[in-house]
């Protein structure tokens, strides 16, 4: 949230801090756009909405990979194709779970978008 990004910029004042909501393409490329360049980028957001194999809806299904790996590779594509403009240098790390390697109950959906962020490192 905006207050937490406020009173980390308190805490660390030196750093620049976006809000944005990831769920949305458009703003968070304008919002990445707008801080860049970037020289290091740890993608972490996730969310993890948990429920049995067969009570797991088409809506949880679509938020869980809209946010844990379609905005990861939307804010990973402004990033490094900034990087390579600038032929400069970076990193890009990917925050995935021990959950796409071992099943944890009722993470079903979790464990499938953190595969695929696995691929995607």
């Amino acid at each position: 949230t905006q207050a937490n990004l406020d009173s980390l910029k308190a805490e660390c004042p030196s750093i620049e801090t976006v809000c944005a909501d990831v769920g949305n393409w458009e703003e968070t490329r304008e919002a990445v756009k707008s801080v860049l360049p970037i020289h290091a980028l740890v993608n972490n957001a996730a969310i993890a909405e948990v429920a049995s194999f067969l009570q797991t809806t088409p809506e949880s299904f679509d938020r869980q990979f809209n946010i844990n790996v379609k905005s990861i590779l939307n804010v990973s594509q402004v990033v490094a194709q900034d990087m390579i403009d600038r032929k400069a240098g970076g990193v890009i790390v990917q925050v995935s779970s021990q959950a796409s390697q071992a099943a944890l109950k009722d993470h079903v959906v979790y464990a499938g978008t953190k595969g695929a962020l696995d691929i995607m490192a």
